[in-house]
């Protein structure tokens, strides 16, 4: 278990046992920040917001 399933106390795919709760946290900010910059039209901060979601989830990306 981590962090998530002992907090949560729910099943947490396998694809996402590797991340920290500090890191789910950055991650929902980052998606709500990206998802209100292109919703906005602000073509120069969302780059940005996606860069670090993939940055996040790096861990989980086969490659």
């Amino acid at each position: 278990m981590n962090n998530l399933t002992i907090n949560y106390g729910s099943q947490t795919s396998p694809e996402l046992t590797g991340i920290s709760y500090e890191d789910a946290n950055d991650l929902i900010t980052e998606l709500i920040l990206f998802i209100e910059d292109v919703n906005a039209d602000n073509d120069m901060e969302y780059p940005a917001h996606l860069n670090k979601i993939q940055a996040l989830l790096n861990f989980a990306v086969a490659n």
